[in-house]
């Protein structure tokens, strides 16, 4: 996880993932021993690059993700960890 706010969060994978695309992802933070799981969507993607400014498969991709849905457990917890990094 590179971003986290209340309205969508940034990720780094190296599998490539198509823009609209419908995710289902879970985030274990640090301060809980329970997951937080959503539904998001692919907003954004740009490609890492290697020092030559050659995209390779294996630098990864940054995604931007909105949710989607959520409980309201899930908001909370998502909520508390966010004033956490925060801190």
């Amino acid at each position: 996880m590179l971003d986290v706010s209340e309205n969508g969060i940034a990720i780094q994978l190296k599998e490539i993932i198509n823009r609209d695309s419908q995710v289902k992802v879970r985030v274990n933070p640090s301060n809980s021993s329970d997951s937080i799981e959503f539904d998001a969507v692919i907003v954004w993607s740009s490609a890492l690059t290697n020092a030559e400014h050659q995209t390779r498969k294996e630098d990864g991709f940054r995604y931007g993700l909105n949710f989607l849905s959520m409980s309201e457990k899930h908001i909370e917890a998502l909520t508390k960890y966010i004033h956490l990094l925060l801190r």
